[in-house]
């Protein structure tokens, strides 16, 4: 545990929430992450209950006829300034999933603006930090599905074979485990999920997003986007119905994502491809033991070095 960290999370907490809840959050995440996770999403589910009480009402959206062929992904600084991993993330979006009339698109800092207007007390604490990129992105994210429909992935999310996407007609998500790990973690993804234009599903969530920062200037839970979902799940049963029908698709999703500067093996890089069309990588060297590198010390080939020799040979055919 990094307790530098929970102390900031700690100060933070009390500045916005009060001295009790920052003390109960801490130590229910000491004690158990479930009771902690169910905490937050009581003072969550209180704090919608309003607008869950709208939505309840409101009937899903009507599936157009052709669905939504729209894919959504984001490197605020632009494709350029992006680091390797993510270039290299970003191509195979491209080439494995851009097809059949697909409209794939990378939101950055200079089109934003295009495909959206945002309240002013959101890109207000934007500009003043209070809410960062990472989070900014989840408020992006909710407003282009609920506008436009179509599938989000994340820049970091690396597509390792051809997929035939249908157009996007109902509620898409990596599921990685057919038994849920926690209140928010197993039955969805928020950085590889979608759904048609309009949805219930993220509408709610924009709303949501668009009454918490209106009221608080920092987030209660890092992951505040899932516990949006899991607050929809269980109030809304189109949306239930909807996550329940998804079989689990994805079990090898985070298979590879500390393991880049680990040694390649044929065997465990064919049996991480059969588990998941996409894994879920990292440009931060934390997750990679250190800045990525194409062979160890020992000079032999790593993961992100046999990923890198794949892509260039794709490159030249």
């Amino acid at each position: 545990m990094n307790i530098k960290k929970r102390i900031a999370e700690f100060l933070t907490l009390k500045k916005t929430f009060g001295y009790p809840f920052a003390l109960k959050c801490y130590f229910l995440r000491l004690k158990s992450f479930p009771e902690y996770e169910q905490f937050v999403f009581d003072f969550l589910e209180e704090e919608f209950a309003p607008l869950i009480r709208k939505y309840e009402l409101l009937p899903d959206a009507e599936v157009s006829e052709s669905g939504s062929k729209h894919i959504w992904t984001l490197w605020w600084q632009g494709v350029e300034q992006a680091p390797e991993i993510v270039k290299v993330c970003l191509k195979s979006q491209q080439d494995n999933m851009a097809s059949d009339g697909f409209q794939y698109t990378i939101i950055t800092k200079d089109n934003w603006k295009q495909y959206m207007k945002l309240p002013k007390h959101i890109t207000e604490k934007v500009e003043n930090g209070q809410i960062t990129l990472t989070h900014f992105s989840d408020i992006i994210r909710a407003e282009l599905i609920r506008q436009y429909g179509g599938v989000w992935i994340d820049a970091t999310v690396f597509c390792n074979k051809r997929i035939n996407l249908e157009p996007v007609s109902k509620i898409y998500t990596a599921k990685c485990s057919p038994t849920p790990k926690s209140l928010t973690l197993g039955r969805w993804t928020g950085f590889l999920f979608g759904d048609k234009e309009g949805s219930k599903l993220f509408s709610f969530m924009s709303e949501a997003f668009d009454q918490y920062w209106k009221k608080y200037d920092s987030l209660v839970a890092y992951l505040l986007i899932d516990y949006i979902i899991a607050i929809a799940y269980k109030h809304f049963p189109e949306v239930k119905e909807e996550y329940e029908q998804i079989q689990v698709n994805q079990t090898g999703l985070w298979h590879m994502l500390r393991k880049m500067n680990a040694p390649y093996n044929a065997d465990e890089w064919t049996g991480a491809v059969q588990n998941a069309d996409f894994w879920k990588l990292s440009y931060k060297d934390e997750f990679n033991g250190g800045p990525l590198q194409e062979k160890t010390v020992q000079g032999k080939l790593t993961n992100w070095g046999y990923l890198n020799e794949l892509v260039r040979k794709v490159a030249n055919d």
